[in-house]
């Protein structure tokens, strides 16, 4: 999160998955909602979510008019990268918490062909 410097992962660690994730949408709001134009350039990389924060998200367009990419893998592709960074995650201490994961639960760790 760009206000302290937080990880998502962080933030289900010290409040749980219902908490996280209300917290990191109240954040995602605030962003879009201070963000005002610039005639610097600014990249932003943004999560899947983003965008569903209405009305903020189409104020933050129209506000801004941003030039806008979008990045698309398939189911498949996506899977073997959630798995193969979680498998690199587990390797580091600070992720040896009963929470670590929760922050995926029924996104793409129950995919199937």
């Amino acid at each position: 999160m760009h206000a302290d410097r937080t990880n998502v992962w962080d933030i289900h660690y010290r409040y749980g998955r219902d908490q996280g994730l209300r917290r990191i949408e109240a954040a995602e709001r605030l962003f879009l909602n201070s963000r005002q134009p610039t005639d610097s350039v600014e990249v932003i990389a943004a999560g899947p979510f983003l965008p569903v924060r209405e009305p903020d998200w189409s104020d933050f367009v129209a506000r801004l008019q941003p030039s806008i990419g979008y990045l698309r893998v398939s189911a498949t592709e996506a899977t073997k990268r959630l798995l193969g960074r979680r498998r690199g995650m587990l390797k580091k201490p600070q992720h040896k918490n009963a929470l670590f994961g929760c922050w995926d639960e029924d996104v793409l760790t129950n995919f199937m062909d």
